[in-house]
């Protein structure tokens, strides 16, 4: 299912040189943009109080703005 800015969207846990950065649970998308390195999908995601990056492959869709699933 494609990942649209708006969406509630679960994820794993991020973390950085073995770190936990922010951990799993779910978040809004606010933005979407491509990587200029490996050409995959990269969304800005906003969950509690933190804002991060993250590949569209490792989100879930469980909400959508208008409602659906």
């Amino acid at each position: 299912m494609p990942i649209n800015i708006g969406d509630r969207v679960v994820f794993d846990a991020v973390k950085r040189a073995g770190e936990l950065i922010v951990p799993g649970g779910t978040g809004k998308v606010v933005d979407i943009k491509m990587d200029s390195f490996s050409r995959a999908q990269v969304a800005t995601v906003v969950s509690r109080k933190h804002k991060f990056q993250i590949m569209t492959k490792g989100l879930t869709v469980v909400g959508r703005k208008n409602g659906k699933v």
